[in-house]
């Protein structure tokens, strides 16, 4: 009703799109899971429908709590599941809260347990110091401490480990997350801490139990097409639109998606990155609305 007054008879036309939305009974809150462009809409996010899927099903329910994004020697988007999940937290702060500890290429000799909890200690701000290390007990100490300090979060916490796949680590490294994937089935740590493997090969303890786990299914970067890219466009569209810039013209919309996947590699991570670079050029792009599809 209030939508009602304000569009009819106050005439304030930019709340028309999300009338239109109550009166098809579709939710006028956007999804966060559905977002075509992350971090204050500055990074385009597409093809990662499997993806999406299943970090909303790690978040929004407790049946799952592991979610594992395989390897790709194409380089296939781990740095934007990172990027995701931050926006979906970002979206639910009060519900949700990345923590993350990534290890750079060839890092993995010289990253030892303790500098896992320092990441996590500094990013959750906590005073809880982590435990002293001895080999005897370094894994069952410090699995134990993860799980104390994400369950303390006050929120769902969502553990991102990235570049653990590498080859050089501490066995004390690798025994930690395996110890911590153990625990998160149980009922204390089942409804508070999430933990999501980017490009992690080793196999989880069978008492993890396949049930609990989620594994993305990527998708080849051949098969992006034009549907993939239309929802990035639109969205940008509507970016231009509140700035005051003149929008795209009706009917120009697929055919501007097709021009950008003609001028791409067929596959592969090149296709991707100039897909990305292409969209980004869009958004810095002031212009005047006339986009061709050679452009």
């Amino acid at each position: 009703t209030l939508l009602e007054y304000l569009v009819s008879d106050e005439l304030v036309v930019r709340f028309d799109r999300i009338l239109k939305r109550v009166r098809d009974h579709i939710d006028p809150n956007p999804s966060p899971y559905d977002a075509s462009w992350l971090l204050d809409n500055s990074r385009p996010f597409f093809d990662r429908q499997d993806l999406r899927t299943k970090v909303q099903t790690l978040i929004e329910q407790n049946g799952r709590t592991i979610l594992l994004v395989p390897n790709d020697d194409r380089g296939y988007g781990r740095s934007y599941t990172l990027d995701f999940l931050a926006h979906v937290a970002n979206c639910r702060p009060d519900f949700v809260r990345v923590v993350a500890a990534v290890v750079p290429d060839k890092g993995a000799p010289s990253y030892k347990v303790e500098h896992l909890l320092s990441e996590v200690a500094d990013q959750l701000e906590t005073t809880e110091v982590p435990p002293p290390q001895t080999r005897s007990s370094e894994a069952d100490s410090a699995a134990r401490w993860l799980r104390k300090s994400l369950k303390n979060a006050g929120c769902l916490c969502v553990l991102v480990l990235d570049g653990f796949g590498q080859q050089g680590f501490d066995s004390n490294v690798h025994e930690t997350i395996q110890k911590l994937a153990q625990s998160l089935s149980l009922p204390e740590y089942r409804w508070c801490i999430r933990l999501v493997l980017l490009g992690y090969p080793h196999p989880l303890p069978r008492t993890v139990g396949l049930a609990n786990v989620l594994t993305e299914t990527l998708r080849s970067a051949v098969s992006i097409s034009q549907s993939d890219l239309l929802p990035c466009l639109e969205a940008w569209d509507d970016l231009r639109k509140k700035k005051g810039l003149v929008g795209v013209a009706d009917g120009q919309m697929p055919s501007l998606a097709d021009g950008m996947l003609a001028k791409v590699p067929p596959e592969g991570k090149e296709r991707l990155a100039e897909l990305h670079a292409s969209l980004l050029h869009l958004l810095d792009m002031a212009g005047d609305g006339t986009y061709a599809a050679n452009s």
